[in-house]
């Protein structure tokens, strides 16, 4: 696909994932369980230089065996491989101990990277590494935020004041936005997953 084409797709599918983590809140709410829809752009935060969500989906997905991390930082599924999109809902439900056992050991048995380097070697931008990534390197993130920007950004993203005042624009920002570079999920070797 074209570039537009790639990111208004990913777009629908991203905010019909929003909205069912809305439904499936208020559907939680009814219940009487305390349910909220994680945000689908933000809030983030810089912890030690690197750019995380309050809520990281792809560390909870991990940890509830449909997953694992690859090189590039992407969550790999054994069915789909890293075609993936996640949403979620916080609450104070809690799980059952089997059920916690039970994803333990499927994640010990669900290591989907090979260890390749595919997505390291063909990263335009060099954000990949032996040591993870730098998002502010890759070029998606780099067409919005020069270099000469980022310490600035950083320092900005660590401010709870400066993220509730930019979170009202998160939504307009990612839908102008383009993904201008997904070589390192489409160079994995598992990009077609078992399904083909």
């Amino acid at each position: 696909m074209v570039t537009k084409e790639k990111t208004r797709g990913m777009l629908r599918v991203a905010e019909e994932l929003n909205e069912t983590a809305v439904r499936l809140a208020a559907c939680m709410e009814s219940e009487h369980i305390s349910a909220l829809p994680v945000p689908l752009y933000l809030p983030i935060r810089v912890t030690d230089g690197s750019v995380q969500g309050v809520v990281r989906l792809k560390q909870v997905a991990a940890a509830g065996g449909l997953g694992s991390f690859g090189r590039n930082t992407v969550l790999l599924s054994p069915k789909f491989g890293p075609r993936l999109m996640l949403s979620g809902v916080v609450t104070r439900h809690t799980a059952c101990e089997s059920g916690q056992t039970q994803r333990s050991s499927q994640r010990e048995e669900g290591q989907v990277c090979t260890g390749c380097g595919q997505c390291i070697s063909i990263c335009p931008g060099g954000a990949l590494g032996p040591a993870g990534c730098d998002a502010f390197r890759c070029r998606i993130v780099h067409a919005w935020i020069p270099s000469v920007l980022v310490p600035a950004t950083k320092w900005m993203l660590g401010r709870r004041i400066f993220l509730k005042c930019v979170a009202p624009f998160a939504p307009w920002i990612a839908r102008t936005a383009t993904i201008r570079c997904s070589l390192c999920v489409t160079k994995c070797p598992t990009f077609s997953g078992i399904s083909g």
